[in-house]
């Protein structure tokens, strides 16, 4: 028996029913050889520049055949942001080239009422110099 939907039939279902596009991190698995550059800002640079290309340009491809938008790369991290269906980023969680996905979210900055910054007004986890990004 084979299935035939015609264009009506795909526009009487339930708008509920049709999963909504959803933002993540993409964080990859490939890391960067920071050893051999360290002490070159520049050098550091380029080298996670050059991972980030060489690793995300084939997941891109891969998303973006599959009408999934790549919002942002991000070399620093190695990661991208997405705006994907929720069996996708599943998918995406599985993949061997992903490290791991997570929920895009907005984290608030505090509101500073004095004139200057001072170490008081600097959540301790900005101010502990783990230089995470």
């Amino acid at each position: 028996m084979r299935l035939s939907l015609s264009l009506a039939s795909l526009l009487l279902v339930p708008a509920a029913l049709v999963a909504a596009p959803q933002r993540a991190i993409v964080h990859l698995s490939a890391e960067s050889n920071l050893a051999a550059v360290a002490g070159d800002r520049a050098a550091v640079i380029r080298e996670l520049q050059e991972t980030a290309r060489r690793t995300q340009e084939p997941l891109v491809q891969r998303l973006t055949s599959r009408g999934t938008v790549v919002e942002a790369r991000l070399w620093a991290s190695n990661a991208l942001i997405v705006s994907a269906e929720p069996a996708v980023l599943a998918d995406l969680a599985r993949d061997p080239a992903v490290k791991f996905v997570e929920d895009d979210k907005i984290i608030p900055l505090p509101v500073v009422t004095e004139d200057r910054v001072t170490e008081e007004t600097i959540p301790a986890t900005v101010n502990s110099g783990s230089g995470d990004e």
